[in-house]
């Protein structure tokens, strides 16, 4: 590639990012979204960064962002856009749902739990964070039940090769139980599957409450 091609190519991403920047907010709000149901999920981050950059106190834009993330199976910036649209608005209901949603995703129930609870203060008798509360702790129930099922297990094959006996029946015993952990991401918390794989993700973002 020369540099004429080089320079073009600068000109033109210049040209590119000034124009995002003209654009209305509502505007971008909506290109976003389209790229979003096209499934240009890089093309909708930018759209919905050029509205947070005109608009950065509004809550809705980083709640969109975060659904264009996840489809990118980018989970970690998905949580930091909905950490900050809650941090914005405390009581914003959608983004408190979307992100104990990630964080049940992402094992990390108690503070999926949390945000549960916050909707139900906000508004008791909420529908999905009823539900989404309710699939939380049953999930956690679930994963913790299962770790002191591993440990003992553990403990078993430990003292069966220092016996020197039934040490593949104890092996057989892990194989099961590490089984039985696949499932549990699968079944109980749907754990880091966050992506368009997973199903349902772009539903986190937007929708009436």
């Amino acid at each position: 590639m020369n540099l004429r091609s080089i320079a073009l190519g600068v000109v033109l991403a210049c040209l590119a990012e000034r124009s995002l920047a003209s654009t209305d907010v509502s505007q971008l709000l909506k290109q976003g979204d389209a790229a979003l149901a096209n499934s240009e999920f890089s093309s909708a981050v930018k759209f919905y960064t050029a509205a947070i950059a005109q608009q950065p106190s509004a809550p809705l834009l980083y709640t969109k962002r975060a659904a264009a993330h996840l489809s990118l199976h980018q989970p970690s910036q998905a949580l930091r856009d909905l950490d900050k649209a809650v941090e914005l608005d405390g009581s914003f209901v959608q983004g408190l749902i979307n992100r104990g949603k990630l964080q049940r995703q992402m094992c990390s129930f108690a503070a999926a739990e949390r945000d549960f609870s916050r909707v139900l203060e906000l508004k008791p008798g909420q529908k999905v964070a009823e539900a989404e509360l309710r699939r939380a702790r049953e999930a956690q129930a679930k994963y913790e039940a299962l770790e002191a099922a591993v440990a003992a297990a553990a403990e078993r094959h430990a003292a069966a090769e220092a016996e020197g006996q039934g040490a593949s029946v104890a092996g057989r015993d892990m194989d099961r139980l590490r089984f039985s952990f696949d499932r549990l991401y699968e079944d109980a918390a749907d754990c880091v599957k966050v992506g368009p794989s997973a199903g349902g993700e772009n539903a986190l973002c937007g929708g009436a409450v």
